[in-house]
């Protein structure tokens, strides 16, 4: 499952109050929340700081 949120911190909030809640005594199971930035591929080497694709870095 996916989520887009424009503000990831306020989208990590809810998930903390949800597993906070007495609903949390009806789920059956509970995975970890991971949370990223959706990154074109060029802006994610430019992010990491690893130079242009194919310049020998």
């Amino acid at each position: 499952m996916a989520f887009e949120a424009d503000e990831p911190g306020l989208f990590l909030v809810l998930v903390r109050e949800l597993r906070e809640s007495e609903a949390l005594a009806y789920t059956e199971r509970d995975t970890p929340m991971l949370t990223c930035r959706r990154l074109e591929s060029g802006a994610l080497v430019a992010e990491l700081g690893l130079g242009a694709a194919g310049d020998g870095r």
